[in-house]
Formats: C-alpha cells, sequence, structure tokens
C-alpha cells in the first residue's frame, strides 16, 4: 500500500516535468472540449450535461495523461463552483477496488486539510462532516466537508470520491462567499452519481 502511495506521489510531483519535457517536444498533452454540448468520457461511457441545476459547465479538458485525466468544470450565476475529475491511480487500467478508493480520499483529505501550511492564500481549513456515499446501484465511497478561509472569505467545499471501474471519480463542490447563505449544493453530487449509474 505504501509503494502503491508512493508511486502516486512520484507521478503527481514528476507530471508537470514530464508535460513541459512533451510540450518541449511538440506532443499534444490534452485538448480541450465543448462545453456547451454534453460531455461524453470515453473511457467510462458516462454523460455529463452541458447543465446540471443551475451548475453551466464552462470547461472541458481531456488530458492524454491517465495519471491527470479529464475535469469538467461548472459554475452558476451565485459564483458556486463545481468541477468532475476522471483519472486513474496507475495508468494499468485494473479496476480500482474500494479500499484503495478510501486510501486515496484520505490522502486527499489529509491534502486539504494541510493547505493552510502550503498556500498563502489559504489561512484556515476546518473540517466539517465525513460520511459514505452510498448510490444505488453502482456508486458507494466516501464524502466530506471542509470550512475554507481563502482570501479572507469563508466558503463551503465538499469533496466526494468512489471508484469507477479502472478510475477514481472527485468530485469538488465549492460555495461562493457571495452565494446565499445554506444554500444546498448537494444536488449536483446526486446528478453525477446518478449520471454514472445510467452507464450501461
Amino acid at each position: 500500500m505504501k509503494f502503491r502511495a508512493l508511486t502516486v506521489l512520484f507521478a503527481v510531483l514528476l507530471s508537470p516535468l514530464l508535460l513541459r519535457a512533451a510540450g518541449e517536444r511538440g506532443e499534444t498533452l490534452y485538448e480541450r472540449r465543448s462545453a456547451r454540448e454534453s460531455y461524453v468520457d470515453e473511457e467510462t461511457g458516462v454523460t455529463l450535461p452541458p447543465r446540471i441545476g443551475r451548475f453551466q459547465k464552462t470547461e472541458v479538458v481531456k488530458n492524454f495523461n491517465p495519471l491527470i485525466g479529464t475535469v469538467v468544470r461548472y459554475s452558476d450565476p451565485d459564483g458556486n463552483c463545481a468541477d468532475v475529475y476522471i483519472y486513474s491511480l496507475s495508468g494499468a487500467g485494473r479496476v480500482i477496488s474500494a479500499e484503495e478508493a478510501l486510501d486515496h480520499f484520505r490522502t486527499i483529505r489529509r491534502a486539504i486539510v494541510s493547505l493552510p501550511r502550503k498556500s498563502t492564500q489559504v489561512s484556515e481549513v476546518l473540517p466539517l462532516e465525513e460520511k459514505a456515499l452510498n448510490e444505488p446501484p453502482n456508486i458507494r465511497g466516501r464524502c466530506a466537508s471542509f470550512r475554507i478561509k481563502i482570501a479572507g472569505d469563508f466558503r463551503t467545499s465538499d469533496l466526494a470520491v468512489f471508484p469507477f471501474g479502472s478510475k477514481i471519480i472527485k468530485l469538488r463542490i465549492s460555495s461562493s462567499p457571495y452565494a446565499p447563505k445554506d444554500e444546498d449544493l448537494s444536488y449536483f453530487t446526486k446528478a453525477v452519481c446518478a449520471a454514472f449509474n445510467a452507464v450501461k
């Protein structure tokens, strides 16, 4: 388990160097897809629509490095934002177990909690809630919520992680400090889980 974690850490640390080297050789590193159309992910088969509730898709970037994967970004008129990440842990194409996904969730959670030590913009991170993510028939993972002070403003950030075949799916939903207080954005996570559950 430690070896796998070190492998992922080294891949993440080395990826900027590898991407820069590939870019210098003139290789295509990623492609942008239309934000106005539904995004169909070739590897998972999921379809992510242009709109989810009040969230409008703003960007789709498909990286050809499987450890970086694809990010689909959304935002709403109040400044709330939500990202869906689809990526691999090893690039090997094998099915990711629930235990591996849980270990990965814990690594991400630790990284979020330690943000004040690594970013001058983030001065405080307060873990709020952690719970199981269970959206039958196929989605089982873990969720956590945080209160994060960024550049003097507090916002709530929700994290959800679940395995899907050979991929990790990570959702980050962040509230805007200027949005209505206590706005429930959990419908975004439910809609994304429903999209993955709809894959045949």
